[in-house]
């Protein structure tokens, strides 16, 4: 099976999760040579790699479909009961009889969630805090890992590998004071807030005791906490953004962020063609029975690293 004998159509890349939406794409098994001999019908194998869910064996599900010649199918994922709802990366793949991958198309499935959203969103973008450019931070394998520096845990990662390896970072100060941490992916307008979810939490989001968080690449970070002298007596309350290089034979650097109000939500912003462009993390207080909800989230999260292990970045 070629490439060139399946067609899918391109929509949307951004997905509200509810009961009865499907995503996919549209396979056409068709051919532009009457003298080409092809068989009548063509069997190719349908994975999908999607959050967590206990019910479908973690993170993959799989199964085998076929198209006839001269026609088209639908293939993907519905979401058919509100279990199914869950938000995160859906990667779908094509693969022939053989598991090679011919086409894949991924999906950002996102939760409408207002109260957790807008009033965030109208404040990050008031006039009156003051921006200052932080710098470029540099991931060579385009995936962003969030590290509590305190208390370490590999659930807060994003899901997705991002379109660049170098990101331009921003802060935001209200009074003098870290409100927002963002992470511009590219050029595009943000078009679209919603929070920001992964393969094992359905919020990006934590109470930070030790007030230290990292982001950068797994093994940036990983260096870093292993050699705190660098930056921890650096970043405090005065002076609460750093972009360091915990190895100068490595590229990569680390920014650490002082978090004043001991926690942080995550937001993603996405443009018009469903596609992410912004990341930002609103630094807040956590309060007591969003701690609570927070833990359980948490607690799921490990269950399904102690069930499958970690995911991988799609």
């Amino acid at each position: 099976m070629t490439v060139t004998q399946l067609e899918h159509q391109k929509e949307t890349l951004l997905v509200e999760a509810e009961v009865g939406v499907m995503i996919g794409m549209r396979v056409g098994y068709f051919s532009d040579d009457e003298e080409q001999a092809l068989p009548e019908v063509l069997a190719f194998k349908v994975r999908v790699h999607h959050p967590y869910i206990r019910s479908h064996d973690g993170y993959v599900s799989q199964w085998d479909s076929e198209v006839t010649l001269d026609y088209s199918c639908y293939v993907g994922w519905t979401f058919s009961h509100k279990s199914l709802c869950v938000a995160g990366i859906y990667k779908i793949e094509l693969l022939d009889l053989k598991d090679n991958v011919i086409e894949s198309k991924t999906f950002h499935v996102v939760s409408k969630r207002p109260l957790l959203v807008d009033a965030l969103v109208e404040q990050y973008q008031s006039r009156d805090l003051v921006q200052h450019q932080v710098g470029c931070l540099n991931l060579s394998d385009k995936a962003l890992a969030i590290v509590d520096a305190k208390k370490h845990c590999d659930t807060l990662n994003i899901a997705h590998q991002l379109e660049n390896s170098l990101i331009n970072v921003y802060s935001y100060f209200d009074d003098k004071q870290l409100a927002f941490s963002e992470l511009r992916l590219n050029d595009s307008s943000v078009q679209h807030w919603y929070i920001a979810s992964n393969q094992l939490r359905m919020f990006i989001e934590k109470r930070v005791k030790g007030k230290k968080l990292l982001l950068g690449t797994a093994a940036a970070t990983k260096f870093a906490l292993d050699n705190k002298q660098q930056w921890h007596k650096v970043v405090n309350r005065k002076s609460p953004v750093s972009l360091f290089q915990p190895q100068e034979s490595k590229a990569d650097n680390v920014l650490a962020l002082h978090l004043d109000k001991g926690g942080f939500r995550t937001l993603v912003g996405y443009s018009a063609d469903g596609k992410p462009c912004c990341i930002v993390l609103a630094h807040m207080k956590i309060g007591l029975f969003r701690r609570l909800l927070l833990r359980m989230v948490a607690k799921v999260a490990q269950n399904a690293i102690s069930d499958k292990g970690l995911p991988s970045t799609l």
